[in-house]
């Protein structure tokens, strides 16, 4: 069975939700100039794109710095049915114990 996704948009990101057993991850595709976290959209283009991922409410981050290796997407696919976002974010931590990733929840 296929991850349930949706389109959103917070201010100026439009990003796809993609939903787990529990909770979410959220990524959006776009000019490495707008980096989601910054309150207003950039005004110049560096036409190189990037992916940023966040898990939950948590902060934007790259996906090159959370997964180098591409496997998000993957893991989701995957394993999203039968486990929480936060379990996912787990075993990317795992895999890969250079990830920093602080989790800020905005309620």
């Amino acid at each position: 069975m296929a991850i349930k996704t949706e389109k959103l948009q917070e201010g100026w990101v439009v990003f796809t939700r993609f939903y787990c057993k529990e909770g979410f991850w959220d990524r959006v595709i776009g000019d490495q100039a707008n980096n989601p976290n910054n309150p207003h959209k950039s005004n110049i283009s560096l036409n190189s794109f990037e992916s940023y991922w966040r898990c939950n409410t948590g902060k934007w981050i790259e996906q090159s710095c959370l997964s180098p290796r591409n496997s998000i997407l993957p893991m989701i696919n995957e394993f999203g049915e039968e486990f929480t976002a936060e379990e996912i974010l787990d075993e990317l931590q795992r895999i890969n114990p250079i990830i920093s990733y602080e989790y800020e929840d905005e309620n």
